[in-house]
């Protein structure tokens, strides 16, 4: 798996720095890249949720065997909202 996205990053005076971030999969790990360090992000409500499902994806693409508790407990969170 390896999945690009841009998240608008920092707002500063000169506006937004965006930021393009990559998750990709590497063995049983899940790795999100950065094209540069960043201190921080500043993410609206949806970004995080963006990021979370992309590494979600990751993750259970890195360890197979963690699919169904995984899917068990996303179902879980979509049902309490």
């Amino acid at each position: 798996m390896t999945d690009q996205f841009t998240v608008p990053g920092l707002v500063s005076s000169d506006g937004p720095k965006p930021l393009e971030i990559m998750v990709t999969v590497h063995g049983n790990q899940a790795v999100l890249h950065m094209t540069e360090p960043r201190e921080y992000l500043a993410m609206t409500g949806v970004e995080p949720i963006q990021i979370g499902a992309r590494l979600f994806v990751a993750g259970v693409e890195a360890d197979t065997q963690m699919a169904q508790p995984a899917i068990v407990a996303a179902m879980a969170i979509i049902d309490a909202v």
